[in-house]
C-alpha cells in the first residue's frame, strides 16, 4: 500500500461544513476511496485520497456546500521531484568521484626527503629535467630511468627513489660521503708559507728549515723541507711537520652610505587572491601585471587536499601588501662596520689580532671605512711530494 501510495501520490485533506456527512455519502455514491478519516470537530473531518480524485472530490465539495483544504500532499509528482534531485546529487558525487580517480593519476604534491648538503630547490629542478613536476602522470613515469638520469644531474647523490601514494610523491635522496684525505706517513712533504709576513718563530718538528725568524717571505715561497742530506748516504725524504708563525698585515675597505633608506610604519593592508589549477594561475582581481611600488608583498599558498590523504590540483593563492613609506637615517655607520670589519678578519686568519686601525674616508655618497691590522698566525701549508718530485 505505502508503494503504491508513493507511486500514485497522496493529498491528506480537511473537509469543512454544516453537515460533513453529506460529502461522505457522496463520495461513496462516486465510488471515490476515502481513508484514515479522522473527526476533529462537529463541522471538520481530515481524510485522505489519491491525488488523481482531489478534483472530484472539490465538485462534490461544492455540491454539498463543504470546503476543502489540502492540508498536504505525499508521492506520486513530489517524489519524481525529489528523485531527480537525488539523482543530481547522486551523479554530482559520480562525478566528483571520477574527477577525483582521474587526478590520482597525476603529481601534484612532491615531498623531498633527505637532504642536507643539497638545496630542496636543485633537487626539485633536477627531478622536472627527469619528468617528475607537479601534473606528472605517475603511471607513465619508470623509476629506474629516473634514478640512472639523477645520479647524473646531482654527482652528489649516492641513491634516490620515488614512491607515489596516491598525487603525492616521496622523493628519498642520500647524499654522497666524501672519503677523507688519505695520506701515508712516509710519503714526502713539504712545507709552504700560506701568507706573505715576516717569520717570528719556528717549530720543526720533521724536516729541515730554510728560513729563520726575521727573515721576509711571500706567499708560495718553502719554509721547511722534507730532504734531508746525508755525508755518507745519498738524500732521503721525510714528511715535514712544523708550525710557523709570523706577522701578517692586512688592509680591508667597507663603503657605506652616509643615509639608510627605512620603511616608516605599516600603512594600508590589502587582500588579493587567485586560483591556481594545475600549472595555470588564475587571477581573481584585476591590472594583474600592475607593479606596486612602496607595498610588501608576502604570497600564501593553500592547496585544497588532506594533508597527507591526498591533494587537488587547485589550490587559492593570497597575497597580502602592506604599503609603507620610505624614509632616512643619518645615523653613524662607521661605528658598526669597524667592529664587524675585526669580526671577519679574526674569522680569516689562524692566529691573533695584534693591532688595528681605523680610518673614514668622506666621499660624495659614500663613507670609505678601512680597517688596518696586525696579526700573529701561523703560516705553514703542508704540500705532499709526488715521487717525481722527491726524486729531483
Amino acid at each position: 500500500m505505502k508503494l503504491r501510495e508513493m507511486l500514485y501520490g497522496v493529498s491528506r485533506v480537511e473537509i469543512c461544513g454544516t453537515l460533513p456527512e453529506s460529502l461522505l455519502n457522496a463520495c461513496a455514491k462516486q465510488a471515490l476511496n476515502l481513508w484514515d478519516l479522522e473527526t476533529v470537530d462537529a463541522f471538520t473531518l481530515r481524510a485522505s485520497l489519491a491525488h488523481k480524485q482531489l478534483n472530484l472530490l472539490r465538485e462534490l465539495a461544492v455540491k454539498c456546500q463543504c470546503q476543502v483544504t489540502v492540508l498536504r500532499r505525499s508521492g506520486g509528482s513530489d517524489s519524481l521531484r525529489m528523485l531527480r534531485r537525488r539523482m543530481w546529487l547522486l551523479f554530482g558525487a559520480v562525478l566528483t568521484a571520477a574527477l577525483l580517480l582521474a587526478s590520482s593519476l597525476f603529481i601534484w604534491e612532491i615531498q623531498v626527503q633527505g637532504y642536507q648538503k643539497l638545496s630542496e630547490g636543485r633537487i626539485l629542478r633536477a627531478l622536472a629535467d627527469c619528468g617528475v613536476e607537479r601534473g606528472s602522470f605517475w603511471p607513465s613515469l619508470e623509476p629506474d630511468q629516473i634514478r640512472s638520469r639523477m645520479l647524473l644531474e646531482l654527482p652528489e647523490l649516492a641513491w634516490m627513489t620515488v614512491r607515489v601514494s596516491g598525487c603525492r610523491a616521496t622523493v628519498l635522496v642520500s647524499e654522497r660521503v666524501e672519503k677523507p684525505e688519505l695520506y701515508q706517513e712516509d710519503r714526502a712533504a713539504e712545507i709552504l708559507a700560506k701568507k706573505t709576513g715576516i717569520i717570528v718563530s719556528l717549530a720543526v718538528r720533521n724536516g729541515r728549515a730554510l728560513v729563520s725568524p726575521g727573515d721576509s717571505v711571500l706567499a708560495g715561497e718553502r719554509l721547511v723541507t722534507g730532504r734531508m742530506d746525508s755525508l755518507s748516504h745519498p738524500p732521503r725524504y721525510v714528511r715535514a711537520d712544523a708550525d710557523v708563525l709570523a706577522d701578517t698585515w692586512y688592509e680591508w675597505t667597507a663603503v657605506c652610505p652616509h643615509a639608510q633608506i627605512y620603511k616608516r610604519g605599516p600603512g594600508s593592508l590589502h587582500h588579493r587572491y587567485a586560483l591556481k589549477l594545475g600549472k595555470t594561475r588564475i587571477n581573481l582581481y584585476g591590472n594583474g601585471k600592475k607593479t606596486l611600488d612602496g607595498y610588501d608583498k608576502i604570497v600564501h599558498e593553500y592547496p585544497l587536499g588532506i594533508r597527507g590523504l591526498f591533494a587537488l590540483p587547485l589550490s587559492l593563492i593570497e597575497e597580502r601588501l602592506q604599503r609603507y613609506e620610505p624614509g632616512e637615517t643619518t645615523e653613524d655607520f662607521a661605528e658598526e662596520i669597524g667592529p664587524r670589519l675585526e669580526r671577519r678578519l679574526l674569522e680569516s686568519i689562524d692566529g691573533q689580532l695584534l693591532s688595528s686601525k681605523l680610518s673614514l674616508v668622506q666621499g660624495n655618497d659614500r663613507i670609505y671605512v678601512t680597517l688596518r691590522g696586525q696579526c700573529r698566525e701561523n703560516i705553514a701549508l703542508l704540500r705532499e711530494l709526488e715521487e717525481e718530485q722527491a726524486a729531483s
